[in-house]
């Protein structure tokens, strides 16, 4: 599997409205989920957690937005002390490299061959996250069903 490593131009966070929703999955025990709210003054955000051995094993908080043209995702992760992992003024940055009505596709801006994110809604009722190397190879993926 290819993927662009060119941030991709003109295309606003509303074109991302197939993320909103709450999305539930599971694995083994492992239970995760995220919600992502509604596109708004082109800003799109997220909160995730994952829970392990009946313990929350991380958070995530994530921001889409536009910013010279292209889509950034800005990520912290937190721990269940809630401690973030990055720095303070350093959120992971990832830019859309590659969308369609369905799928969506983010590159590392501090490390762009360090591999991809993809998220996949082209399944009814179904988020698909994919953590990819740079040969395409998954690293983990995550299957979530559309809670309504």
């Amino acid at each position: 599997m290819t993927y662009s490593k060119t941030p991709l131009r003109g295309k606003s966070v509303r074109n991302l409205d197939f993320l909103t929703g709450h999305w539930k999955g599971t694995a083994g025990d492992d239970i995760f989920e995220e919600y992502w709210l509604p596109e708004l003054h082109s800003n799109k955000a997220c909160v995730f957690r994952w829970i392990k051995g009946g313990e929350i094993y991380i958070y995530e908080l994530v921001a889409l937005v536009e910013r010279d043209g292209e889509i950034h995702m800005l990520l912290r992760h937190f721990d269940k002390g809630f401690t973030a992992w990055e720095e303070k003024t350093s959120p992971r940055d990832f830019v859309v490299t590659e969308m369609t009505e369905t799928e969506v596709t983010f590159i590392d801006t501090g490390n762009p061959d360090g591999g991809f994110l993809r998220y996949d809604t082209s399944k009814k009722d179904t988020l698909e996250f994919s953590d990819h190397e740079v040969d395409g190879s998954i690293n983990f993926s995550l299957v979530f069903t559309k809670v309504k």
